[in-house]
């Protein structure tokens, strides 16, 4: 795995056992895809005290989205062409404005392509995690919604 998602993983507080289940998937991706991976991003949220949960696990590049649809219990993937496809997107944010990230910061983004099955995707982050997912956001969306 490359080295710069190892040092996400960490920054989010992924623990060893579960970033070698993430080493596990993003080797299987590689055997079965072409595509090379340029980021990657965990979808998680907060519960009421605090814990956070994992839930999926993103491979993005500049043609394709691939969601590791509950990553820690299951082996399925969902692989979406990306490129220049992005047909709507949209934000809900809570105590984050895109600069300065809290405990209580929020970030969630949508979009969908015409492949998109059932209508749309959908990313939620939390506190330092929000960063990662403007990123994506920055990177992927937006240079891919259709113009």
């Amino acid at each position: 795995m490359k080295e710069n998602f190892e040092k996400y993983l960490r920054a989010i507080g992924i623990t060893k056992p579960l970033a070698e289940r993430i080493g596990i998937i993003y080797d299987f991706f590689l055997e079965i895809h072409p595509f090379e991976i340029d980021d990657i991003f965990v979808e998680e949220y907060l519960k009421e005290d605090g814990t956070r949960i994992y839930e999926n696990l993103i491979f993005v590049s500049k043609k394709i989205y691939v969601e590791a649809t509950r990553f820690i219990e299951r082996d399925k993937m969902l692989i979406i062409p990306i490129y220049k496809k992005i047909i709507s997107y949209g934000i809900e944010k809570q105590d984050y404005d895109f600069k300065t990230v809290t405990a209580k910061s929020r970030l969630k983004i949508n979009f969908s392509t015409p492949r998109t099955i059932p209508g749309e995707v959908s990313l939620k982050a939390s506190r330092e995690n929000c960063e990662y997912l403007k990123d994506i956001y920055h990177r992927y969306i937006i240079p891919n919604s259709e113009q």
